[in-house]
Parts: structure tokens; C-alpha cells; sequence
């Protein structure tokens, strides 16, 4: 039978490690791999190598996601290896070129998001900056990606893994199913302790609702029969009925928190102007700035967004390149 070994990697953020799975076999294959750090390599290269196999032999990296710790290592062992990089279209990991047309995009993308979130001036273009030279130092470029569609099939020895698009966490986030035995890859969409909030950011020409997404994507893997779940960080668990009723019912106390914050501040009903993203974020979290800002009003944005959905708020631009959200009169 054959063995998915987990690789627990250090990586610099506060949940200390991402889970790598490496799956020997006739075709060698890792499901995340780290951010581009020597580190990460050696901790990829040692596991491998106590599994009798090399990480020469690797020919495919499955990425959950276009997060620089579940993909950023990616475009090395492509370069050792020769390894085919799959991830899904919508989690490019394109513009960590710096000097692409995808990274001066993205620049764009963030600068105008942060405009409508309503973030000072004078902090977007160091924010930008920020952003964009923190992912270009944790995702080493790839030379070809290779394009993850739901319901693609991945053909190991002895059981396959199925592609299921999981938007949410990010637009391109995937889970992989192996429906013979009910074992999940589940990437961040779903996690055993941490609640992996969405974050919503502007994709390109387009938007994504992302707790809107997420809450479907909850239910989509309620429905799929899984029976034993290998996560993105943490230990592998079984609950899942209970697991995804936690995280909804947290989705829930945060949604009830933003309405408090949107009735009692600008946002009250018959108020014109309303709230943006950073007031509501500064209401959430207190003082925010750097890499914590950008997820502040990003996390602010997925609520708020669901709560519109539901016909509790309304989205307003009016007169200005700031977006407001304001109570429905009820």
C-alpha cells in the first residue's frame, strides 16, 4: 500500500509549521511544500530521502492553494526535479515575478483595494510594497503551471485523489478527495484548531465573495462522505460534522459583532455615509498597520460582504473612491 507521509515545516508565521505530504510511488508527488527558504528545502529534502527516495525524483507539487507557505518552495524543487506545479488558475503564483505584468497587476489590484477599504493615503503604497516584497521572498517563481480544475483526477498506485474546488480561504483554494477510503487533503479550508478566515482581496478585473464562498464550501465537504482529514497545519482529524459546526458557529459570532459595530458607529440606519472596511477593522482588532492591516480589513471585507448577501447591509460608492457599508432599515 502506498505511504503518504506528513512533513511538518517550519515556516515564519505564528501557526510555526505547514504540513507537507509527500506520496512515494511510481509517480512521486508532494501536496505542499513551504515557503522558499533553505530551511524548508532541507526539512523537504531529509524527510524524502529517510522514505528511501530522492527529491530529485519528485514529479508533481499539488498546491491546496497560492499561498506563499503552501507554495513557495515550489518553483525550487521544480528547478532540482523537473516536477510538474499544479495549482488552480485563480491562485497564480505568476506576479512573484517582481518585474512581470502579473506583479505590476497585482500592485494595481492591492492599491485600489485598499482605496475602497478606506486606508489612509499615506499608508497604501507602503503597504503595497510591503506585501508584494514579503511574497516575492516566500515564492520562488514557477516556470510553468500547470492548471488544477475541479474534478481532475490525480492516478496514484493503489487509490486516486479528486480535485474539489474549495473558494474561500483564497479564490483558488482546492481540496483533494480520495473517495475510496474518505481521506481529505484539505489544504486551509479546513483546519482541526485554527478557524482559517477567509480574506478577500480584488482578483484581476473580478471580486470574490470570500466567507460567502467559504460557507459553501463547508457544506460542499459536509456532503463528500469523508471520514479522516489531513490538514494544512495541525493533526489529522475525524469530526468533521463537529469541526465545521465550530468554525460556522464562530463565521456567526463575528457576523453578529460587525452588525453591533455597523448599528452603533457611522453604519446606523439612516446614516448616509456609512462605514469602510478600516473603521470596521479598527472596531474588530484596535490599531492595526502592516501585514496585520491588509488582514484586518480583509477579514472586515469577507463579512461584511456576507452580510449584504443575506440583505442585512448595503454596499455604497458614492462620491468617493471609498467603499461604505451601512445597516438595512429593518
Amino acid at each position: 500500500m502506498t505511504k503518504i507521509k506528513k512533513i511538518q515545516i517550519p515556516i515564519p508565521y505564528p501557526v510555526k509549521w505547514v504540513n507537507c505530504y509527500y506520496i512515494r510511488g511510481s509517480v512521486p508527488t508532494l501536496i505542499d511544500v513551504g515557503v522558499n527558504a533553505d530551511e524548508c528545502l532541507e526539512a523537504i529534502k531529509s524527510a524524502i530521502e529517510a522514505e528511501g527516495g530522492k527529491l530529485s525524483d519528485v514529479r508533481r507539487i499539488i498546491a491546496t492553494h497560492g499561498h506563499g507557505d503552501h507554495i513557495g518552495l515550489a518553483g525550487r524543487i521544480e528547478e532540482i526535479s523537473g516536477a510538474e506545479v499544479f495549482v488552480h488558475c485563480l491562485d497564480t503564483v505568476r506576479w512573484a515575478d517582481r518585474g512581470s505584468e502579473h506583479s505590476r497587476q497585482k500592485r494595481e489590484d492591492f492599491r485600489i483595494f485598499f482605496a475602497e477599504a478606506g486606508i489612509p493615503k499615506e499608508s497604501i503604497d507602503e503597504l503595497v510594497e510591503l506585501i508584494v516584497v514579503r511574497f516575492t521572498q516566500q515564492c520562488h517563481t514557477v516556470s510553468t503551471e500547470m492548471i488544477l480544475e475541479d474534478g481532475r483526477i490525480f492516478k496514484f498506485d493503489d487509490f486516486d485523489l479528486q480535485v474539489v474546488h474549495t473558494p474561500g480561504h483564497s479564490p483558488g483554494s482546492v481540496c483533494l478527495l480520495n473517495k475510496a477510503d474518505g481521506v481529505l487533503f484539505s489544504g486551509d479550508t479546513l483546519l482541526p484548531e485554527l478557524i482559517s478566515n477567509p480574506t478577500t482581496e480584488k482578483t484581476g478585473a473580478t471580486e470574490y465573495r470570500s466567507l460567502v464562498g467559504h460557507q459553501a464550501s463547508l457544506e460542499l465537504i459536509k456532503s463528500l462522505g469523508v471520514k479522516r482529514v489531513l490538514p494544512g497545519h495541525g493533526a489529522p482529524f475525524e469530526n468533521l460534522e463537529v469541526r465545521i459546526q465550530k468554525i460556522q458557529g464562530q463565521h456567526d459570532k463575528r457576523s453578529r459583532q460587525i452588525l453591533r459595530i455597523l448599528a452603533e458607529g457611522d453604519g446606523s440606519p439612516g446614516n448616509h455615509a456609512g462605514m469602510t472596511q478600516f473603521m470596521v477593522a479598527t472596531e474588530l482588532f484596535g490599531s492595526l498597520s502592516g501585514r496585520d492591516l491588509f488582514f484586518g480589513v480583509s477579514s472586515a471585507r469577507a463579512y461584511l460582504d456576507a452580510l449584504e448577501e443575506q440583505g442585512l447591509a448595503t454596499r455604497l460608492k458614492e462620491g468617493s473612491q471609498h467603499v461604505y457599508y451601512r445597516l438595512n432599515e429593518s
